[in-house]
């Protein structure tokens, strides 16, 4: 985690360094030549965990009436099919998702939280919403 990953939304930072925990993790199993026995586990809590925050995100998005909400979801949805595929593959037996499963998971860091939620940040900001939101 950095701060430049930041949405300024603490909820959110919070929930994104527990996601970018899991990609740490990942990447300590791919380097440490140890994916193989926890990609699986960590694939299963970055789907469930990735589900509960996306949904967290989702709802703040239409309480507080944000204009991209739709563009937002579509993509949510398509980062847990994607992941949820990954995990068909890597259950399927492809044990070397790990790679890919990795350089996924950091081009979503860098594009959707750095771009996507950052904007929706800005947008929770400029409307004063505050933690208790």
């Amino acid at each position: 985690w950095s701060d430049q990953f930041s949405v300024t939304y603490q909820p959110i930072d919070e929930q994104h360094k527990i996601l970018v925990g899991y990609i740490n993790d990942l990447h300590d199993a791919v380097i440490s030549g140890k994916r193989i026995d926890v990609t699986g586990a960590i694939l299963n809590g970055l789907i469930d965990y990735t589900v509960t925050h996306f949904s967290f995100e989702e709802e703040l998005m239409e309480k507080h009436l944000y204009s991209d909400y739709r563009a937002h979801k579509k993509i949510h949805d398509e980062f847990v099919k994607q992941l949820l595929c990954m995990n068909e593959k890597y259950s399927s037996g492809d044990k070397k998702i790990s790679r890919e499963l990795l350089w996924f998971l950091q081009d979503w860091l860098r594009n959707h939280i750095m771009v996507i939620d950052k904007k929706f940040g800005t947008f929770l900001t400029k409307k004063g919403v505050k933690i208790a939101a």
